[in-house]
């Protein structure tokens, strides 16, 4: 797999955004495509739509599958809610053998447990994609990043 891990210093620093103007900038150099694996309060939020429109990216750049979950919570609170447990191998096999470039966004930031046992970086190096920290902008960055 190649492309780029999006995560972040914590939930509404602007990963979404800043995956959409990815999608927008980068689209015309390789095959693109945007997928968010883990998606908790669906109902509420949805990052894919939001990068679909925001990117103004067709459907097929566009990958929609994945784990969706109701409450806007951490993935592992939100799936035992649900009474499922998040398997990251699992999801990792929805991915389709393309020949694309991917935009990965992650849930959360990056120690957000997904299980029991993993975190979203340890969903990060099941991928070994690179990833690109976003963070907010003030007093306390850089160590809030460092953290």
């Amino acid at each position: 797999m190649k492309g780029l891990f999006i995560t972040g210093t914590d939930t509404g620093v602007g990963k979404t955004v800043v995956s959409a103007a990815l999608m927008q900038r980068y689209r015309t150099l390789a095959p693109l495509r945007y997928w968010k694996p883990i998606q908790t309060g669906i109902e509420d939020d949805d990052d894919t739509e939001t990068v679909r429109r925001l990117g103004g990216c067709p459907e097929s750049e566009i990958f929609a599958e994945g784990i969706r979950l109701p409450a806007p919570v951490s993935p592992h609170l939100a799936a035992r809610r649900m009474g499922v447990t998040i398997d990251l191998r699992k999801l990792e096999t929805l991915l389709p053998n393309a020949n694309n470039a991917w935009i990965v966004e992650g849930a959360g930031g990056l120690l957000v447990p997904i299980n029991e046992s993993e975190t979203m970086a340890d969903w990060i190096a099941l991928l070994d994609l690179p990833v690109l920290v976003i963070a907010r902008s003030g007093l306390g960055t850089i160590n809030h990043t460092l953290l």
